[in-house]
This record gives C-alpha cells, structure tokens and sequence, in this order.
C-alpha cells in the first residue's frame, strides 16, 4: 500500500503529533508499505529517506518567532494534483488542517483519493499559539478556529482520534464524520526498554530512595499547566520529594521564576530538552511521573511512563483517566487545582508500599497501547477505505478553501480571511517577549528571509479568486 501523510511537524520534532507521525510512518514502512510525508521545509532538504520513509519538504513560511513549532506550508490547486499524481497514494493520512492539508485534501477530493484525518489537539485547539484567557480570544478568534477544523474534518473519508474522550469532543463541536478512537501507540521497544533504563538510570541520578523523584516530561506551554506542578510542590508537607521538569517551551522563563519565587532551587530541576533516547533512562531514574496539562487528547508523554511501570498522577481531564485509575496505577487530582495535587503528591508519599503493584497495573494498561496494535487498526481504516473508492469531486472550485469561506458575499471572505490573519498578529503580540534595545545595537524583528517568505504567501492568496456573488 501506498501511503502520503501530510503533516505540519516531523522527527525530530519531538511534540506529540510529530512523535505520532514518525512512528506511524516508520511503523508503516517495517511492514513493506511505501511511506511518503509531507512537511514544512524548515531546517529539511528538499527531499530524504529517513529510516525508509520518503520525506518531501514543502515550501513554507518560517513562523517560529511566534512558536518553535509553528511553520505553514502551502502549495496551489494544480500542484497538489501534481504531487498526488507523482506518488500515486492508496490513502492520504491528515495530521492537520493547515495550508498544505488543505490543498491536497482538495486534490485528492478531486481526483479520488481516499482520505482520514487523525485529530490531535484536545479542548485547548488554539494552544498554545493563541493566549486562552484573553476575552477577545475566547469570543471570537476561537469559533473561527473551531469552524475551520469542524469543516476540514468533516470533508474527510473517516476521522481518528487517540481516545474516546478526544472523539466526543469532536462530536460535540458538530463533526458528523465516523469517528474512530485508536491510541497513538508504543513503540515495542519502549515496552522492553525497563531493563537498559533501569542500568543507565545512573546518568539523571545516584538510587536515594530517601528522596522519591517525580518527573515530567513535555512542552513547557501553557495548556501544560507545569505552573500548578510547581506550586503544589510548593505545598507538598513531604520535603524530601524532588522534582525534574524536561523539556522546553514558551513559559520556561516564567516558570524558572515561579521556582525562585516559592524558593525550590534545591528540589526543582530543569533538565532541557531531552532526546528520544534518553526517555527511557529519565523514566528509570524517576519514581512517580506527573501529568498536570488539563487538555490532552491522549498524552504520549503519560502513555511512555506507564509503558515504563511507572505510577501517575494526572489531571482528572480529557483523555487521561483513561490512562490512570484512581488508587489502580495512581492518582487523578482536580484539574488546574495546586492545592488539590498537592495533597495527591503527600498522599502518593504515604502509600511507597504500593507503589510496586501501581507500577506492575501501568505495564499492563500499557500493553492496550502497543503500536502494534495501532498499525493494524490503521491498516485496517485504510483498506476499508480504499474498498470504497471515493468520488472525484466534480464541479469544484479551482481553489482549496475550507466551506465556510465560500459565501455569497465577498465582504465576507475579506473579513474572514482578515480574521486568519488577526490570529497570527494577536499571536505574535502575545506569545513573544517584547524587544529590549541594547546601546549602538539593532532591532530586527524580521530577518529579510522571514520577509520573502510572507510576501510570497501574500502572492498565493492573491490567486485565490473569491466569489463574488
């Protein structure tokens, strides 16, 4: 089978999509189908084999002083249909409904193709490019942002998501496609790695089980709340704990300061980002993993601890109850609620004794999650929907825009498209850290290659020709 993925981020990005994505592709490619992704061409060549998967990088404009993820790739009409025609794919796999999904989900409407949509973002579908307590936001930038998704996905063959949780909410934001939850998976070699972890513990710390390490793992984002993990660790009545932050993002220097604030130098670490080949060991040296963000469609971080037989202490939310049952492998504590962790982190203190049956309960919730598994329901979904063959879209526009930009009136496509770019200006204003000038030094906000790339973009909507009746 012929495989095209279509996405906004890839190895060795290490957010959750990107680790999804790469391991679907290569998980793919193991079991002799073709892979080809497609991604932004940020930092990638034109084109590569990476552990046999063919990545093209696409054309894309650079907006990673808005958030190191952030890039948008885009092509025209005539050649996303090119490109579907090159690879010839039995099935286009979506991860997004960005510039680039949107004109090959175009192409492959148009010519056929089969077409799913795996759905990654939880409640928070903005974050974090987009600040979520901002009035302005929540009032109006955020029904544009869940009209956009809503349309995308519902032009899909079939949708996925990675929990049920994840799947209700799309069915609550009026997404009538079939909606399938099949989790992100585990690497098998993450599943049998307790043994090398355990040896190369040493690296992250000395075996000092007088002082019981908690640990997280994930983007330092605000949807993350890593803010309320160090604050209840400012609570906690048990000193001994410590605590190891890995990773990196946008709130990491406000977060640095809420640990000098509440005086936790000596029981706070910030590690930085870590390597996908040193999760493993990180999660050996720990003895309790914590998931506080209250928006996780599914949360490979938390799926890797428990793969690991490690207990967990997550927020009651989302999709992570269906990882950790309360008094099973761990604890659930009320989400966004410091006080209430807190007390969850004594109380896990108090229960050592069972920390070893909580840890044997997570390695067997975690064999429900092998990627095994989750290449074959995939493989599944695609073949049924290359059994049923989809239409060529007759009749349509020369141009891939999302429904609710087609309209009578071009005053209102003006507006809506004034809308999209209102959120990139409101995320700049509000994600990025103001300029400070130093003596005899020059500001530059755009580097002159940030600049082509915009104008560029600005052609391609240019040749977007909206209706006008």
């Amino acid at each position: 089978m012929r495989v095209l993925i279509v996405t906004n981020t890839y190895a060795p990005a290490l957010n959750g999509q990107a680790v999804f994505s790469t391991n679907l592709a290569e998980g793919m490619v193991s079991q002799g189908h073709v892979v080809r992704v497609i991604v932004p061409a940020i930092d990638r060549p034109a084109f590569e084999v990476r552990s046999g998967v063919e990545v093209e990088a696409i054309k894309a404009l650079d907006l990673r002083f808005i958030h190191k993820d952030l890039a948008l790739a885009w092509e025209l009409p005539r050649k996303a249909v090119q490109t579907l025609q090159e690879f010839q794919p039995h099935i286009v796999h979506f991860q997004d409904p960005a510039p680039i999904s949107q004109a090959l989900l175009w192409a492959a409407r148009k010519l056929g193709v089969a077409t799913v949509g795996t759905h990654h973002p939880g409640p928070a579908i903005w974050a974090p490019y987009l600040p979520g307590e901002n009035w302005l936001v929540q009032r109006l930038i955020v029904p544009i942002v869940w009209k956009y998704f809503t349309n995308y996905l519902n032009q899909l063959g079939a949708v996925v998501t990675p929990s049920r949780a994840s799947a209700r909410m799309l069915q609550a934001h009026s997404v009538r496609q079939s909606i399938t939850p099949i989790s992100c998976g585990i690497p098998n070699g993450l599943l049998n790695a307790n043994k090398v972890g355990i040896q190369s513990a040493g690296i992250y710390r000395p075996h000092n089980e007088n002082e019981p390490l908690f640990l997280y793992v994930g983007r330092f984002d605000p949807e993350k709340k890593v803010d309320v993990l160090i604050k209840a660790f400012a609570q906690i009545q048990d000193t001994s704990a410590k605590l190891l932050l890995a990773g990196s993002g946008a709130c990491q220097k406000s977060l640095r300061e809420l640990v000098t604030k509440y005086h936790l130098q000596k029981r706070v670490s910030f590690l930085g980002k870590v390597e996908r080949s040193e999760i493993a060991a990180l999660l050996a040296a720990s003895d309790i993993f914590i998931m506080p963000g209250d928006s996780e469609s599914l949360s490979i971080a938390t799926l890797e601890a428990i793969s690991m037989g490690k207990p967990v202490i997550a927020a009651d939310a989302m999709a992570l109850p269906e990882l950790v049952q309360p008094g099973w492998n761990g604890l659930l504590f009320k989400a966004g609620d410091a006080t209430d962790l807190a007390g969850k982190i004594d109380q896990m203190m108090q229960q050592k004794q069972t920390w070893p049956a909580m840890s044997a309960r997570s390695f067997e919730i975690a064999q429900s999650h092998t990627m095994a598994r989750t290449l074959a329901s995939y493989v599944h979904i695609y073949q049924r929907l290359q059994n049923v063959r989809a239409v060529p879209k007759t009749g349509a526009p020369a141009y891939p825009l999302p429904g609710w930009i087609l309209n009578p009136g071009w005053m209102m496509s003006l507006v809506q498209w004034a809308a999209l770019v209102t959120i990139l200006v409101i995320s700049l204003v509000t994600r990025n850290h103001p300029v400070v000038a130093a003596p005899q030094d020059s500001i530059e906000l755009f580097n002159p290659h940030v600049l082509t790339e915009i104008k560029e973009i600005l052609v391609f909507i240019k040749q977007i020709d909206i209706p006008g009746k």
